[in-house]
């Protein structure tokens, strides 16, 4: 018996019109009759509900009815099919969301780090630098008779595709004759007295090392520099610390 006539059949011993069958599966009475006539099939969904509703097991429901079993090996192979495709959508779309979200980040990220530079208090009165000091761009400020400037940065157009390592911006406190100061790190600070010599400090400007002429200091001769440069140390890392702070 087909799966119409088993339908049918069975709505009819219930004393069941289309309607009060269709009430139950929750589809209209068109639908019902649809069904009866074999017009169209029930889907997956609905079979299960006419197998409860009408007391019959899928087998009896539909095993005689050759076509029904088509459409519905045909619906289970396009259900299994799509499932696949879902799945793959969602993943592709995941993906390039993530994408889109990784690169608003960084442009939001670079075009931030960019104001923070063009946004600082920089000197901008048009005065002539000492010769020394040609090359700062114009990011510099004034302390007292020292110039500070950025030394090592990055800016939005040199910054690498997607690179959110934060480099550490340089300062160099300069007298604009020979001696200078670089805050490269809290920690990694060197002082040059210009005249081929330097010493590398720690973050309390004590003395780590130092090179006179390419030739390593000794302990003395690193203690004897120390001593006669300590008052411009000094004098240099406090005019460079708060511009370091500031922009990093």
């Amino acid at each position: 018996m087909s799966i119409g006539n088993n339908i049918a059949l069975k709505r009819k011993n219930n004393a069941w019109t289309q309607k009060d069958l269709a009430a139950l599966i929750h589809v209209s009475d068109k639908t019902i009759s649809s069904w009866e006539n074999e017009r169209t099939y029930p889907d997956i969904g609905s079979l299960i509900l006419l197998s409860d509703i009408l007391e019959l097991s899928l087998d009896e429901l539909i095993k005689e009815d050759l076509i029904m079993v088509k459409k519905m090996d045909k619906d289970l192979k396009e259900g299994q099919k799509w499932k696949k495709w879902k799945w793959l959508v969602i993943s592709t779309s995941v993906l390039i969301l993530g994408f889109i979200l990784l690169n608003v980040a960084w442009v939001l990220r670079t075009n931030h780090r960019q104001s923070e530079i063009d946004n600082y208090s920089w000197e901008t009165e048009e005065v002539e630098l000492p010769e020394l000091l040609s090359n700062v761009a114009g990011y510099y400020v004034k302390s007292g008779q020292l110039y500070v400037y950025l030394s090592s940065y990055q800016t939005k157009y040199s910054t690498p595709y997607l690179d959110f390592d934060i480099a550490p911006r340089g300062v160099t406190v300069s007298d604009g004759q020979k001696k200078s100061l670089v805050i490269k790190e809290p920690d990694k600070i060197i002082f040059y007295n210009g005249e081929g010599s330097y010493i590398n400090l720690d973050n309390d400007l004590d003395p780590l090392k130092g090179e006179s002429s390419t030739t390593e200091m000794t302990k003395s001769e690193l203690e004897k520099f120390y001593t006669t440069y300590q008052e411009d140390i000094t004098l240099f890392y406090e005019a460079g610390i708060q511009v370091y702070s500031d922009l990093n």
